[in-house]
């Protein structure tokens, strides 16, 4: 590599492993050196190893040459941190590659606000500087790589960033040469599919031509790599305060990205105790965790350099089998609202970035009810893909209730109604995620949905799952037969809950809907889909947090009424017997009954109330 005084490396090495003919030490070995010792040679190794790549990458994603080098500090100094708890030592590369991408988003973004000026006068958003379709592509592949699981990213971060042969890439991580040619072949097949939901189109060679470095990866700076080491070592074993580092960017960089880290475990962990709890109450009968993507067939082995070979298609049973899951079924954190719900009460669901903030705030009626006015700021949005609603759109304007509105009054000086915290939550310049908006009722922009958060920013772990789940969702509003004739039962039942929760409307009360019959087919498949879903659980019908719900609760949404032929035994001391006359009307009233008529959602919930306050007891 060159810029790095390779001789010091090597010295150090020696100090590292002092013992005669004593084989080059694995990644694996390496970090465990430093984990044990804080061994600053141990670390600069690593440095010196992995930092052409991740250099690579954040130049790639950040136009100036400052804030890649900043970026790059922050992927070493999150390793330094974080050493003790990677699980699979021999795959630094990977993971180093990985926050990586999320550090240089995370400079983006701050990159991009630095740089706020009026819109008339505001450039392109700091990002990948435009050198034609091929960095376009690469910064997809970038993003891919990512979001690949790890087994997978090591191989292709070895064999194909770092230029490794397969053999070599074998020894490393200690497996049979055959494991890593299939785990390329698999990943490439993986790659060519997301980049051609992107619009690109490349062949197994094509792939491997850009995933290859032309000219290698980028040099390192020679007083970078000991500066790197140096600095993740005082970070690691000191802190960023005692040792007088905060105000460091790359320092800060790591800062955020650590406690983004932090949180995304915590809420992996609230969710684990949720369901052990839900499970432990008798909330709900059971509780799996299903692989989202379902399983994937492995290509047939190939190694670079030889011809490619296409993977074989999977038998017509197996589809059926790997079907994957719109949404597995799970009890909500408090305050929650499932991703279903978020994607059908939203108008538009869009991936973009603000990109300006326009000069002069409109003035707009808050809601329908009351009807009081006040001033919006408004934001512009590129818009890199639409998930959800019109799909033509290529920018789009964001208000937001402008700062000082919750104590505006009006032309008789009577103060305005308190208005809720969540509502004046800001857009920034920079902010890149997804966005659910729904249209202003009066106006021409978009306004996110304060009860439930309308943004979702891609620096979260979960980022690129929670965009394939919005395109997933979405095709059950685009198709709906479709969704309702899926084979997996879970998915046809999360596809009615969806549909009916679409149809019912009364959520958007300042928008008169007219009642219309849906489609006669449509029908007969949501009321046979309520039939055939599990109704054996009553508790579950009185769980207000669970999604999907109980099917009784999702029934109650279409107010289906006596005049219908729907007369359950309410003097019944026992609730089971309405859930039984329940689920048989539907099964006997599939063809009879044409879905048409809505319920507001305080009927749903005095209905509720009414069953709750029967079965008291029960």
């Amino acid at each position: 590599m060159s810029g790095v005084d390779l001789g010091s490396v090597l010295r150090r090495l020696r100090r590292l492993f002092d013992r005669p003919g004593y084989p080059t030490p694995t990644d694996a070995e390496v970090l465990a050196r430093f984990v044990a010792e804080r061994d600053e040679a141990a670390f600069e190794l690593l440095v010196w190893r992995h930092g052409p790549t991740v250099l690579s990458l954040c130049r790639r994603m950040l136009r100036r040459e400052q804030d890649a080098e900043d970026a790059f500090q922050a992927a070493f100094l999150t390793l330094a941190r974080r050493a003790s708890c990677i699980g699979r030592r021999q795959s630094v590369g990977s993971w180093l590659f990985k926050v990586a991408f999320r550090v240089a988003l995370r400079a983006r973004e701050r990159a991009a606000r630095r740089s706020v000026v009026p819109l008339a006068e505001q450039p392109e958003p700091a990002g990948p500087a435009p050198a034609g379709p091929d960095a376009e592509v690469r910064s997809f592949l970038d993003e891919e790589v990512s979001r690949l699981p790890e087994k997978y990213r090591a191989a292709v971060v070895l064999c194909y960033l770092q230029g490794k042969t397969n053999t070599e890439a074998a020894r490393e991580l200690g497996c049979p040469r055959g494991t890593i040619d299939s785990r390329l072949a698999w990943a490439r097949q993986r790659l060519r599919q997301r980049l051609a939901r992107r619009g690109v189109s490349l062949s197994l060679a094509g792939l491997v031509a850009v995933l290859a470095p032309s000219g290698g990866n980028a040099a390192v700076p020679a007083a970078l790599v000991p500066a790197t080491a140096h600095l993740a070592l005082l970070f690691a074993t000191r802190g960023a305060a005692v040792a007088g580092l905060a105000s460091v960017p790359s320092v800060q960089l790591a800062q955020g990205v650590l406690r983004a880290m932090f949180l995304t475990k915590l809420k992996r962990a609230l969710a684990v105790v949720l369901a052990v709890a839900a499970v432990a109450t008798g909330s709900w009968g059971s509780f799996r965790d299903q692989d989202h993507f379902g399983k994937s067939q492995l290509p047939a082995a190939e190694a670079p350099g030889q011809p490619a070979v296409e993977a074989p298609a999977p038998p017509a049973d197996q589809h059926r089998k790997d079907e994957p899951i719109l949404w597995t079924p799970r009890v909500l954190a408090s305050g929650e609202v499932a991703l279903p719900d978020r994607v059908v009460q939203s108008d538009l669901v869009v991936s973009g970035r603000v990109v300006a903030l326009e000069p002069k705030d409109v003035e707009a009626v808050l809601a329908a009810a009351p009807p009081y006015r006040v001033d919006y700021r408004i934001a512009a949005a590129k818009v890199h893909e639409v998930l959800h609603g019109q799909k033509d759109v290529k920018e789009i304007r964001l208000g937001f209730i402008s700062p000082g509105q919750d104590l505006k009054v009006d032309k008789a000086g009577k103060p305005n109604p308190p208005i809720a915290p969540s509502t004046l939550q800001p857009f920034t310049v920079g902010q890149d995620g997804l966005f659910f908006l729904r249209r202003h009722h009066q106006s021409d922009f978009h306004v996110s949905f304060a009860f439930f958060g309308g943004f979702y920013g891609r620096g979260n772990d979960d980022f690129m799952k929670t965009l394939e789940d919005v395109r997933r969702l979405n095709k059950v509003l685009e198709a709906p037969l479709e969704a309702l004739k899926a084979e997996n039962p879970t998915n046809r039942f999360v596809a009615a809950t969806m549909l009916i929760h679409r149809y019912r409307l009364s959520w958007l009360k300042e928008r008169k809907v007219p009642e219309k019959a849906i489609n006669a087919e449509e029908s007969k498949l949501l009321l046979k889909t309520l039939a055939e879903a599990d109704w054996q659980d009553a508790t579950e019908a009185l769980c207000e947090t669970k999604y999907p719900p109980h099917p009784y609760r999702v029934f109650l949404e279409l107010g289906v009424k006596k005049s219908d032929g729907y007369d359950p035994p309410l003097s019944s001391s026992d609730f089971r017997d309405t859930l039984r006359y329940t689920q048989t009307w539907i099964q006997d009233n599939q063809e009879k009954y044409r879905i048409q008529r809505f319920v507001a959602p305080e009927g749903v919930r005095r209905q509720l109330s009414k069953v709750i306050q029967r079965i008291r007891g029960f």
